[in-house]
């Protein structure tokens, strides 16, 4: 009787997931607005003003902007509205639900980006259920909702323009593969972490490596050149820039980066690799992309919106180890949860109070004092746990977070020619643990609002 009852709850659960999951995005779509969407907006609509009033040269120079030129153009064009709103004296700024129309961009252009999975999913032979599995644990991963519905980031368009530049890849269009990661260059310069491997897999001419990477990067110095970045800017471009070599190792000279070492041993790995047939064509990219940007936000000090860059390379390389689906399950599990914990006790201010009170909640509930607008999940640890114990866990976290990691690069290296359509009877044995895993990652994303909701209640 339970084993029956427990059989039909994961049925109801399969099939109705995606709608199960549509309320869960639709509650953190309206529980947060993350005060840089705000700056974002209104930079935005200051683009288009500068743009219709012809002083788009000094775009830069008068508002002292920070991000770079695509982005803004692509945010302008989708905030137009908010913007001709500003015009008639209807302030976007101040209204919440206007700008919940500008955080609408974020989910859409992941939904994009899924479908975009979904191509390469087919091209490379997965079954319907297999594809559709894969498209929900991306959505549903917390390396996904945590960047576009909480702190609402714009790294999901860099996303977008690589699964369209993989889509050329797989499909042997290299002018498309070259054009679209040069525009993702101009947006995130990250995108190079990805290409550089994908490149040095297909082509092991010199000459032709260097130029088609000058095609990619020059974009970006062009922009960079017409629209010169603040100096408030240019200082935070180069403390990205020296992220990379906060983890280094003593050599006999000088200390080294730690990423950069596997980086260079990634790129030695892609260029010796002999062209690939069958299923490797696939499989080996996706692995190697994994490697590159799993490593970046594995090994750098990274900002939490960052790790959305590995998630698509992650979850289509994952479907494709059907012998191992178990336990790379597992380590994707311990991986992605882990980071997202460290996540919101490092950067807490991303996911405190005060990213929850321009919405919607406190106007039906209740208000947030101001003294309050700081507290976050960190702030309610440190109340019930000793510092030494929060430094233990936080260590104990970390450490599954990089060995979890180094597993996942082990278990889902192509060794052989996997027949992809195995999957579907192996997705089905591990139902519980697509389910359990589903609930805890989105659990860890609603842990916030959920604060905030029982401070409501029990208050």
């Amino acid at each position: 009787m339970n084993k029956s009852i427990t059989e039909k709850t994961i049925y109801w659960l399969d099939r109705y997931k995606f709608y199960l999951l549509g309320v869960v995005y639709i509650l953190l779509f309206f529980s947060h607005l993350y005060h840089d969407l705000i700056v974002t907006v209104r930079d935005s609509m200051n683009f288009m003003g500068s743009l219709f009033t012809g002083k788009l040269a000094t775009f830069y120079e008068d508002f002292g902007v920070l991000y770079s030129f695509p982005i803004y153009l692509i945010m302008g064009i989708w905030n137009l509205p908010l913007y001709l709103l500003r015009l008639i004296g209807i302030d976007p700024l101040t209204n919440t639900l206007l700008l919940h129309w500008s955080k609408l961009q974020l989910v859409a252009t992941l939904v994009l980006t899924l479908y975009l999975m979904k191509r390469i999913a087919d091209l490379i032979g997965m079954d319907k259920k297999t594809t559709e599995w894969c498209i929900f644990l991306t959505a549903s991963s917390c390396l996904v909702m945590s960047p576009i519905l909480i702190q609402t980031q714009y790294d999901i368009i860099t996303v977008t323009f690589m699964m369209i530049a993989l889509n050329c890849y797989f499909k042997n269009k290299m002018w498309g593969f070259l054009i679209c990661f040069a525009l993702a260059g101009t947006i995130k310069g990250f995108s190079l972490i990805v290409f550089i491997p994908l490149l040095l897999l297909h082509e092991k001419r010199i000459l032709h490596i260097l130029w088609k990477l000058i095609v990619v990067v020059t974009p970006s110095f062009v922009l960079s050149t017409l629209f010169p970045i603040t100096p408030e800017a240019q200082n935070l471009a180069l403390i990205m820039f020296m992220l990379p070599f906060r983890w280094e190792i003593p050599t006999s000279v000088l200390p080294s980066s730690v990423f950069f070492i596997l980086t260079f041993i990634l790129w030695f790995y892609c260029y010796q690799k002999k062209p690939l047939e069958g299923i490797k064509k696939y499989s080996v990219p996706l692995y190697t992309c994994f490697a590159a940007m799993g490593g970046f936000i594995t090994v750098v000090y990274v900002h939490p919106y960052w790790a959305i860059l590995a998630a698509p390379f992650l979850y289509l390389a994952l479907f494709l180890s059907v012998k191992r689906f178990r336990i790379v399950l597992l380590l994707e599990s311990v991986f992605t949860i882990s980071m997202t914990a460290l996540f919101q006790y490092v950067f807490h201010w991303c996911n405190n109070f005060n990213t929850i009170a321009p919405t919607f909640l406190p106007r039906i509930l209740r208000n947030i004092p101001d003294e309050m607008l700081q507290r976050s999940p960190r702030y309610y640890l440190e109340r019930f746990v000793s510092s030494s114990n929060i430094t233990i866990i936080n260590y104990v976290i970390s450490s599954a977070m990089v060995a979890s990691f180094i597993l996942l690069l082990w278990f889902l290296y192509p060794k052989e020619n996997n027949d992809v359509s195995a999957n579907k009877d192996t997705i089905a044995e591990q139902m519980p643990l697509l389910l359990g895993r589903t609930i805890v990652s989105v659990f860890i994303c609603l842990v916030p609002v959920a604060i905030y909701l029982a401070w409501v209640v029990f208050r």
